[in-house]
């Protein structure tokens, strides 16, 4: 139960060291939240951050949705191999990027909220799993180099 209360505070603590380094929130902004697990941890982040959330997607300034590492893995790959452009919107806020789904099934259980992984494609994800299990390394790795080829393309 020790390990688990341990495990819980390092990934809260990714997910405020992501949402401070890429100033996710700032004050006044106007934030949607679907997700229940999403609304808590949003919440716990922002504390006394003033911010206005919103039931519509139309009106908000940020978007926030339940996008893992596990998820943001699956399309970069998806769209290499297919050579298909990912849609952007400068609004969408990917909350849980630093967390696998697995870290993020610990951590919803925990709260005692729900959390369902995103549907991903059957074969990168076993070629992901297969490679994570040698290379333990390799989704953050992957992300990186995902974030990379962004940047190469802005320029």
């Amino acid at each position: 139960m020790k390990q688990n209360k341990e495990k819980i505070s390092i990934f809260i603590r990714k997910l405020r060291k992501y949402a401070r380094i890429y100033k996710i929130f700032v004050r006044n902004d106007k934030i949607y939240v679907k997700d229940k697990l999403c609304m808590y941890l949003v919440k716990d982040i922002i504390k006394d951050l003033p911010v206005t959330y919103v039931n519509s997607p139309k009106t908000a300034t940020k978007i926030v949705i339940p996008f893992t590492l596990d998820d943001e893995v699956n399309l970069f790959l998806h769209s290499m191999f297919t050579k298909t452009e990912q849609k952007k919107d400068p609004r969408i806020v990917k909350l849980f990027r630093p967390l696998t789904d697995d870290e993020l099934v610990i951590l919803s259980k925990s709260l005692k909220l729900p959390f369902k992984p995103n549907k991903k494609d059957p074969k990168l994800k076993e070629m992901v799993d297969i490679l994570h299990k040698s290379h333990p390394e390799i989704k953050p790795a992957l992300l990186k180099s995902a974030e990379d080829m962004k940047n190469l393309m802005k320029k």
